[in-house]
């Protein structure tokens, strides 16, 4: 138990970093290929520490993690720069809460495709975030002042889509 609350904890604060990374790139306009290609390189060397399974024969482990890992990776790195887009144009905190609900999608890709049958507040959950998202984020679109600011939501949910189907 102990081990999962501090993991989780571990998660949040990588993640909330990696939000702080991402904000001043934009707010300060930073070369986020660097950041981008320093998190690719981290992420597959964690993920040759942790996910590879070393009982297994190394060719085929390595063919399936990367039929796994190149199409992940590539499209958490396009969700990364719709990101980027959207915090150049938009308000940072709103760009967050839609880009990190792409958690959503692979709750939505088993109901859809695998036939998993989630409970009344599995959909509850799935509905609150997806109001969520749409509560605090009409009132900043009717808010844009320029063109540059009215194409900030369209960033943020490719930015969502790219990161839920990395997940």
């Amino acid at each position: 138990m102990m081990t999962g609350v501090l993991l989780t904890l571990a998660a949040g604060s990588f993640w909330s970093l990696s939000g702080v990374v991402n904000s001043c790139c934009a707010k300060y306009k930073l070369d986020i290929i660097t950041y981008l290609l320093s998190n690719v390189l981290c992420s597959f060397l964690l993920s040759l520490i942790f996910c590879f399974d070393y009982s297994i024969p190394w060719n085929k482990q390595l063919a399936v993690m990367a039929l796994i890992m190149i199409p992940a990776g590539m499209s958490n790195t396009g969700g990364a720069l719709f990101l980027q887009a959207a915090l150049k144009r938009g308000h940072h905190g709103i760009i967050f809460l839609i880009a990190n609900a792409a958690m959503v999608v692979p709750f939505l890709t088993g109901i859809l495709f695998f036939r998993e049958c989630p409970s009344l507040i599995q959909y509850g959950g799935a509905a609150a975030i997806f109001l969520g998202i749409f509560s605090c984020s009409v009132p900043k679109m009717k808010h844009g002042q320029n063109k540059n600011e009215a194409n900030w939501f369209a960033y943020a949910i490719a930015s969502f889509l790219c990161f839920g189907l990395a997940q």
